[in-house]
Parts: C-alpha cells; structure tokens; sequence
C-alpha cells in the first residue's frame, strides 16, 4: 500500500507491524463524513429511492397474486440468487443449481451430481451464506447479532476455526493477492484494536444520524469493508447488512433485492471506489454507484416479478386448454414451484401443503406439458425442474 497514493485520507495512518517489517495501517474517519448531494446525486437518490417504492407498492398490492407470488420468490430465489452472486464475488462458483439440489440430497448423493468447479465444501460455505443471511434478516442489527452472523457464515469448515468465527479479528491483516506478502498489499486495515471502537461508531451512526438512510446504508458499507473486522468473510457480511437494511427500511422486513449481483458484475469498480474514497475523502463517486446499483436491481426485481406472473398465467392457460380443473391445489404448487424451481415429490408436497399422493398425480400432468422437467433420479428420490423458471432467476 503506497500512502503516496492517499492525496487526501479519509482517515489516518498508523505504524503496524506486519511479516517482521513495519508499514502503514489506515483507520478511517468517525461517522459521520460531511458531504454534499449534488444535483446529479440528488437525481441519483431520487431513482433508487422511486424503486424501492414502487417494488414495495408491488408487494403489498391487494388486487393480485402477487403477494403470494412475491413472498415465494423473495423467502427462496432471490435469496439464493442473492448468495450465489456474493460467493462468486469472494471466487466460490457455486450456482443455484448446486444449491437447490444439495437442499435435496444428503452428502453422499450430492457428491454424485456436483460438476464444474462446485466442490462439497463450497456449496457448505454458500448453505452457511443462506443462513447467515435468513438469521441477520430476522433480528435487531447490532453488535451480537453481527458476530452471530458471522459465526453461522464460517462454521461448517475447519479450516475457518482459525479465523476466529463470531469474533472480531484479533490480530493485524493486510488485503492483497492470495499467498502474497505484506510489502505488495493492496490495502492495510486499520488496526485489530481499535475496531471495537469504530464499529460502536459504525453501529451508533446508523441508529442516530439523519442523513437519509439510503445514502447512510452506502456510507456504512464503505465504512465496514474499510475498517474489515473480521479475519475473513467481510465482504459477505458486509453485504448481509446491506441487504438487512435496505430490507427493513424500504421493502417491509421479508423482501430483498440482489444487490450482489451488481457488485459481482461490476467487481472491480466496487473494490476501486471504496479504496478510492479512502485514498481522496470523494464519497459521491461510490454513492453514486452504491444507487445506480439499488436502482438497476430493483427495477430487475419488479421485472423479475411481472415475468413470472405472466409465465403462471401461461401455465393456467395451458392448463385450461387441456382440460384440467384448476382448483386450490393446482394453485399451490404452482406458487410454490414459482418460487422453488428445483423439487421432489416429498419436498414440493410439504411446501405446497398438498398431499403426496395428489403431488405426484399434478407433478405427473405438469410432466406432460412439459411445464417441469425430470432432471435426475437417484436412487428412490426423483428431482424435477422448472427451466422457465431457472432462466429468470439467472437472467437478474
């Protein structure tokens, strides 16, 4: 970390030392940071914030399925999409595929599917990300409920028992490339004590501040993957608390959107601009990406939702032209397949509250339209597939 480069800090160096040599850590500024809403921050805001309305408006509609609809989708895919981008970020390529089926099937039927770069360990850590992620979204944000989370997302494997899982990092760490050394790091948090310290702050600032919370929600990610308090698993963290917050504050507690899937995409802008703020003290360039973010994937969102409306009323459709009376079971599964396009009989029957026997026989007309797919069979579970519905949900 050259401190040349830091033309004008948001915050301060101290000495640390690092490998036997001594460098220069960065602790950043207490909240909060002055800053000025310029016109096209303003227009910025206003987008994202329009979004989030609208999506919630959605939500809440009372003249449609969509309610039903919505809660299926966002309790089960969006989730999951939302987890499958932040592992990506962090180069855990497990896919939603991966995810589904290993809900499915214990370890050693997994282990007979699983290709390309999925490996067990890698669909454990994307398991923990869910439910870590469920866990943050149903409590107070807070100090515990941060290193509860934290412990869930790192304790499937041993090798995360040395990163001290539901504990702030005891010791000093540098951020570069996988295997280098201290000289060549791309950034050096600041140090392990005084985190405790900044994040009271951190925590106190989004309780207390008036600044307007979606700008206070970019500021806080900011400030919480600079001031990196834990050994590992920050960046997954760090975006539980986005969506936790975006969540409770705009979208009615039980609804997300798939922000990560935006910093997976634009990866590289995410990491510069939050060195970028360090290194200048200008906030609005990472703002101003933080909401184009909210905004594309709230739009994504509603979009996502219009798309399989229409794709249930095909199927009711299709349904209709071939005969079949649609009653509350039909309708059911259907909900349910929206929102959990990979299932067997037993799963999709204790989803969907309809029995097992009349799961099959539906299952069993759905087949015949070629609505679901039969995708595997092992040993006595069969798994099933909605690729229509697959296709969406990767397209966000």
């Amino acid at each position: 970390m050259d401190i040349n480069e830091f033309t004008n800090p948001l915050g301060e160096f101290e000495e640390v030392l690092l490998q036997g040599e001594f460098f220069d850590s960065f602790k950043p500024s207490m909240l909060p940071i002055p800053f000025e809403m310029d016109v096209d921050l303003l227009s910025i805001y206003t987008s994202a914030l329009t979004a989030l309305q609208k999506l919630k408006e959605l939500y809440f509609f009372k003249g449609t399925e969509l309610p039903k609809l919505s809660l299926a989708l966002t309790s089960r895919a969006i989730l999951n999409a939302e987890v499958t981008s932040s592992q990506r970020i962090e180069n855990n390529f497990v896919t939603l595929k991966d995810i589904y089926l290993r809900g499915l099937l214990d370890d050693s039927e997994f282990m007979g599917v699983i290709t390309g770069k999925t490996t067990m360990d890698s669909v454990r850590e994307a398991f923990d990300n869910i439910q870590a992620s469920s866990f943050l979204l149903n409590v107070d944000l807070c100090k515990k409920s941060i290193l509860d989370s934290h412990e869930i997302l790192m304790c499937s494997s041993s090798k995360n028992v040395e990163k001290n899982p539901g504990k702030f990092r005891d010791h000093d760490v540098w951020i570069g490339k996988r295997g280098g050394q201290a000289k060549d790091a791309r950034f050096i948090p600041v140090r392990f004590i005084h985190i405790d310290e900044l994040m009271d702050n951190l925590l106190n600032y989004i309780v207390d501040d008036r600044t307007p919370m979606l700008i206070k929600i970019a500021i806080s990610h900011y400030q919480f993957e600079t001031i990196h308090p834990f050994g590992d698993g920050n960046g997954r963290i760090g975006r539980m608390i986005i969506q936790k917050l975006i969540s409770q504050e705009f979208l009615g507690s039980k609804y997300q959107i798939n922000l990560a899937s935006y910093f997976e995409k634009n990866r590289q802008e995410y990491y510069d601009l939050l060195l970028h703020t360090s290194k200048t003290s200008e906030l609005s360039p990472w703002i101003k990406f933080f909401l184009e973010g909210v905004s594309l994937q709230t739009n994504e969102s509603m979009l996502l939702l219009f798309n399989l409306l229409e794709l249930k009323l095909k199927w009711m459709n299709l349904l209709e032209q071939n005969d079949v009376k649609i009653n509350n079971n039909y309708r059911d599964i259907i909900n349910v397949i929206l929102g959990l396009p990979f299932f067997s009989w037993k799963n999709l029957s204790e989803e969907s509250k309809v029995s097992y026997q009349t799961t099959r026989i539906i299952v069993k007309k759905l087949l015949d339209l070629g609505i679901v797919s039969e995708i595997e069979s092992i040993r006595n579970t069969k798994i099933f597939c909605c690729l229509d519905v697959i296709r969406l949900m990767e397209s966000q």
